[in-house]
């Protein structure tokens, strides 16, 4: 009998190094099959992530959505602030309306109508000087809206070219996009590190592209970083094949600045 039972327990000693390799290749096998399930495009499913991670990341994107609308508001406000301290100084500076002289006042005080035409014509010459500022100060407030625009369609050209992008390409994907997308969403693509080449695939997604419309800043800003995680750089031996380029036409070649076209944020 104790013959019986020391086999039975040098069998189960025999058995049990197989039973835990095949327990772990049967665990290997089942990590796999969860991780062939998880999308591989760097996209983050933010309704799967454990509540407390979620607020994190909303309070984050948010923190930074709010601090973006807060700077350019308060640049806003400097700008009609300063524009309204031009305005004020310049009326002030307005010289003061004076008649001329009329045919009685000639007659019944010749003296005095000679001086009031003196005056009159000092002020005439103020008037003109005045009027000239006025209008110096109203050009060079356009030439800095103008100026304000280039640099940022400069700055965004210069982000496509690094992406590949062309002058045309990008301003055809600007023509589509930017009749449909609100200011916040505009802003957010244009002040963003990977703006155009995100602007390109909405192009080319059309769902994704009024999705976007459809979101509140917060979620723009959650669904933008998100599409921005396709085109940060990875650590690859192989090069992934460029995009393929979107066609279009209709974009004047002679313009200066064809992206601003359609759209007085791009």
């Amino acid at each position: 009998m104790s013959g019986e039972i020391r086999e039975e327990i040098q069998q189960e000693e025999t058995q049990q190094p197989e039973r835990e390799v095949q327990q772990e290749v049967d665990e290997g096998v089942q990590q796999e099959a969860q991780q062939e399930e998880k999308p591989r495009s760097g996209y983050i499913d933010y309704n799967a992530l454990p509540e407390e991670v979620r607020d994190t990341v909303k309070m984050r994107v948010d923190g930074d959505f709010r601090k973006m609308k807060a700077l350019e508001k308060k640049e806003l406000e400097y700008q009609q602030k300063l524009k309204e301290y031009e305005e004020k100084l310049s009326e002030l500076n307005r010289p003061k309306e004076i008649q001329p002289p009329t045919a009685d006042d000639f007659y019944n005080d010749p003296e005095g109508a000679e001086k009031r035409l003196q005056d009159y014509n000092n002020y005439v010459s103020k008037k003109v000087d005045w009027d000239t500022s006025q209008k110096l100060r109203e050009q060079h407030q356009q030439q800095e809206i103008e100026r304000q625009q280039a640099e940022r369609q400069q700055l965004f050209l210069k982000k496509a070219e690094s992406a590949g992008i062309s002058q045309q390409e990008l301003a055809y994907a600007a023509s589509i996009a930017a009749p449909v997308l609100g200011d916040d969403a505009q802003s957010y693509l244009v002040g963003h590190d990977y703006g155009p080449q995100i602007l390109r695939q909405l192009v080319k997604n059309p769902m994704d592209l009024q999705e976007l419309a459809n979101l509140n800043p917060y979620q723009v800003g959650v669904k933008v970083e998100n599409m921005a995680k396709n085109f940060k750089p990875t650590k690859v031996t192989k090069a992934p094949p460029p995009d393929e380029p979107i066609q279009g036409s209709g974009v004047d070649s002679k313009d200066e600045y064809p992206i601003l076209k359609g759209s007085t944020i791009f």
